[in-house]
């Protein structure tokens, strides 16, 4: 299954015309070659299309050649410049982007001019200068601004951002209905936020975007003339948009929208006693200011703002590989010869500048290849190759239940699954036996050896562990790398002791290379699993060193999974420093942090570890 198939179903899949997906991307019979497999396109087109059907271009890895891989870089190097306000080198290489590409392809044009108001901001521009800026990045893949020219149309979280962003400078959309004591931008924001709310996009994408608008739309509303009428709807809108950041555990906007319902709830008439009236779900005051407090208080111990400040979050992709890096390193780790490898595929000399990156070579030479040596060329999302739409989000509920402990969900979902997915493709079999592993061994129907032994076997499905132990460089999967973590986790004495010392040498390798952004996710897992490791050997301070990198990358990239974890981490530590003492100082810091640690894990809705404190408390 290639990129052409899997778009093709997911279009299928959200019945979604071909003129609706393509509108300023391309043409109608452009895209039908595409999904006909006549037309490869470019990276950045084919992560807008699938963007625009709102798939999240977050978790899964993407083979690149070498000049996608170089704008790649470019793009990255750009977005780190302007993360850090670093506006003398972003402008360096937004102005080396202008003077070699004249004829410039829309949707990277787009983007750096989207970069270039960002840097405008930092400097202070005014917002006629913005708006103008901001309009013509969204000229670039819509035919118009006026509402109905985008209303009904299907956009990715970027283009809404963009439209955002020039209705915030005073851009005009049109004639719209404006009602009294009402703004026109708050009556366009309005129009905004109904548009996403019916695009339709998983909602990973829609909490990129969706919790920025709520922001904007409520900010706007208490600058009116009467803003207490719109108290309501400002706590329900807060309320929607916290909800979904944390059922998919992000923060974007997060800060902002706490600190929007307190003010709006304590100037509601008998609002201050904290009840729920006006709000969803478990919010209400109390929870509400104890949140903002303990954010407030991490992002500044962590030295980073707790407010959004850019548009970068939106570009950032994870994952992102040079196919002959890929095949050099997987190639080497499995002590293959150059000879070997190509044999009945291709010349020696084809797989030598395919590894040095200097040309290009067949996709069917380098499918080949990466087939030999167990890796999937398949185009996947996930780590299951599918393509069923319906597939792609019964694996993410049932990794939620797997990660929420709900062995009963697990249970119920894991067989549907394997019968959604082709099983003859090795991939789908690793990860499905992965998955039924872990699910024998939570439902304590398997002892840990036999779990250890199961993990094993669904790895060297697709690589020897002896060969990752004695491998100077590697590429492992995302599916290699969690079931490896695993093995490594449930192994003891002396084999668990040189296991986490190469799953530390390949986070390293990891930051070294790409940046601890780009694979966050399996860093996360895994630099968290050996910073608990330290902690139980006593290296305390390497222990909260590592935990102390967690918690700032992911306050930085505003993720909520990993902060009570890593708080209780060193919490755990510090208990183990107190144990001979057995100071008093230490058990009221104990109360104090357990506290912090049950109130993020009630954040993000994460029930097995906010069970686990609460335990701990007692």
């Amino acid at each position: 299954m290639w990129f052409s198939t899997f778009l093709l179903m997911m279009r299928h899949g959200k019945n979604i015309t071909l003129g609706r997906l393509a509108r300023g991307l391309c043409s109608e019979s452009m895209l039908k070659r595409i999904e006909a497999g006549e037309r490869p396109p470019g990276k950045m087109l084919r992560d807008r299309l699938l963007a625009r059907l709102g798939m999240t271009n977050d978790g899964y890895e993407d083979f690149l050649w070498p000049d996608e891989y170089q704008s790649w870089q470019r793009r990255q190097k750009l977005l780190t410049a302007v993360e850090n306000k670093d506006v003398t080198a972003a402008k360096k290489i937004m102005d080396s982007y202008e003077h070699q590409h004249e004829e410039k392809d829309h949707i990277e044009r787009q983007f750096y001019l989207a970069m270039r108001a960002q840097i405008m901001q930092y400097e202070g521009a005014e917002r006629a200068e913005l708006r103008s800026i901001y309009g013509r990045a969204v000229d670039c893949t819509l035919p118009g601004r006026d509402v109905g020219q985008w209303e009904k149309s299907l956009l990715s979280e970027q283009e809404w951002d963009l439209l955002l962003e020039y209705i915030c400078c005073e851009g005009s959309v049109g004639q719209i209905s404006v009602g009294v004591d009402e703004t026109y931008q708050a009556a366009a924001y309005e129009i905004l936020l109904s548009a996403i709310e019916e695009a339709d996009m998983d909602p990973y994408c829609c909490a990129k975007i969706y919790p920025k608008v709520v922001y904007a739309l409520c900010l706007e509303r208490l600058k009116e003339s009467a803003p207490n009428k719109w108290y309501d709807r400002i706590l329900q809108l807060c309320g929607n948009a916290i909800e979904m950041l944390r059922s998919t555990k992000r923060m974007f906007y997060l800060c902002e929208l706490l600190e929007i319902m307190e003010q709006v709830w304590k100037k509601m008439p008998g609002e201050g006693d904290g009840q729920n009236t006006g709000c969803i779900g478990d919010l209400t005051l109390p929870t509400v200011r104890a949140w903002r407090k303990e954010l407030t208080d991490l992002y500044q111990r962590a030295g980073i703002s707790e407010r959004m400040e850019n548009c970068i979050y939106l570009y950032n992709q994870t994952q992102n590989r040079l196919v002959g890096e890929v095949v050099c390193k997987r190639r080497k780790m499995l002590q293959i010869s150059v000879k070997e490898l190509c044999e009945g595929i291709c010349h020696e000399k084809t797989l030598r500048r395919l590894e040095s990156g200097t040309a290009k070579t067949q996709r069917e030479v380098t499918e080949k290849l990466l087939e030999r040596m167990g890796v999937s060329p398949e185009y996947q999302r996930e780590r299951i190759i599918t393509d069923h739409y319906e597939a792609l989000t019964l694996y993410s509920a049932v990794n939620k239940a797997l990660n929420n402990r709900d062995m009963k969900a697990m249970g119920e979902l894991l067989p549907k699954l394997r019968a959604m997915i082709p099983m003859e493709l090795l991939m789908n079999k690793q990860e499905i036996a992965f998955l039924e592993c872990l699910y024998l061994w939570h439902t304590e129907k398997i002892t840990k050896r036999e779990c250890l032994f199961r993990l094993k076997t669904v790895l060297e499905m697709t690589v020897p562990l002896e060969r990752i132990r004695h491998a100077k460089e590697e590429y492992l999967s995302c599916a290699e790398l969690v079931c490896f973590y695993n093995i490594t986790d449930k192994s003891e004495g002396k084999e668990k002791a040189e296991l986490m010392k190469l799953v530390h040498a390949i986070c390293e390798r990891m930051v070294s290379e790409n940046g601890i952004g780009t694979d966050i996710s399996i860093y996360n897992l895994m630099i968290s699993g050996i910073a608990s490791y330290y902690g139980d050997i006593g290296e305390y301070t390497k222990s909260d060193e590592m935990s102390d990198q967690v918690l700032r990358e992911n306050l930085r990239l505003r993720r909520m999974t990993m902060l009570d974890r890593s708080i209780y981490n060193r919490l755990w530590n510090q208990a183990e420093r107190f144990k001979e003492s057995g100071g008093v100082e230490g058990k009221e810091l104990s109360h104090r942090e357990l506290d912090s640690c049950i109130r993020l894990a009630g954040l993000c809705r994460d029930i097995f570890y906010e069970k686990f404190y609460k335990k701990m408390q007692k």
